[in-house]
């Protein structure tokens, strides 16, 4: 019990030093004031509040994005852009002039910090399932007039067609569905050895996926093309009884483990 009402404020601590950090890094008071409303908005969703839609025009760090607070999009900035949860070393830091693969980009936030990073002479591939989530993903990368970012709305999975996608209106959770409901969507979908053949990528520098339990049907079709092209692949895997798999298939492709945080997993070429 102890255990568990240390761990609880350890959690509060935490969130609230990275509020405390966003609004450091939110341009003047109007942001500070829209990046208050949105935590607030963000807060009462994950209490059960359930309001509409609401988007809000952040400017953090200099980067412009577009966020639906109903969906808490907001959360997931902090682990990306202030703990750098996907920058274990220099290894998976993307660099000038490279190529970055991010599947599952949500609404932006990993793309824009990558496209930042590979500069003008990269490239960054960014696909996301969700039709509402990959407006603001696409909206994102022209308020950050990022050219050199290609955007793609379809689910990457373990075949080519259509997939049944569940979408949820109040959480950036949204996943799969084997199972019928009335918020399942279809969505285009394609492996992801099929979409490096299609645009042609012979290198990828980071290839980023965060793909809500759909980790080894993605996994699965990437072993001829995507895996062994890839320097340096971030994985986060959701249940951790696929921990071995993974493991294997990235060794199968000369990945190896050099780092596990927080359920992400980081492997490269040794």
């Amino acid at each position: 019990m102890a255990g568990s009402y240390r761990a609880f404020w350890r959690h509060k601590l935490k969130w609230l030093g990275y509020f405390a950090a966003m609004l450091r890094r939110a341009a003047g008071l109007r942001n500070r004031w829209t990046l208050l409303r949105c935590m607030c908005r963000a807060v009462a969703e994950r209490a059960g509040w359930r309001g509409r839609p609401r988007e809000y025009r952040l400017m953090l760090e200099g980067a412009v994005f577009h966020l639906d607070a109903a969906r808490r999009d907001i959360v997931a900035y902090a682990p990306i852009w202030i703990a750098r949860d996907y920058e274990a070393d220099a290894r998976f830091v993307p660099r000038p002039g490279g190529t970055v693969v991010d599947v599952g980009a949500h609404v932006g936030f990993f793309t824009v910090r990558a496209a930042r990073a590979v500069g003008a002479g990269g490239r960054v591939y960014s696909l996301e399932p969700d039709p509402a989530t990959f407006s603001r993903l696409e909206r994102n990368v022209r308020a950050n007039g990022l050219s050199h970012v290609a955007v793609f709305q379809c689910a990457v999975s373990n075949y080519e067609g259509r997939l049944s996608f569940l979408s949820d209106a109040h959480s950036t959770e949204s996943r799969a569905s084997t199972k019928p409901a009335d918020n399942t969507i279809l969505v285009p979908c394609i492996t992801l050895d099929a979409f490096v053949r299609q645009q042609g990528i012979d290198r990828i520098d980071c290839l980023k996926i965060d793909a809500e339990l759909s980790e080894l049907q993605i996994l699965e079709c990437a072993q001829e093309r995507a895996l062994p092209q890839s320097r340096a692949v971030i994985v986060e895997i959701h249940d951790y009884r696929w921990v071995p798999t993974v493991d294997a298939t990235m060794a199968r492709s000369g990945l190896t483990k050099v780092r596990e945080h927080n359920g992400v997993h980081f492997y490269c070429r040794t």
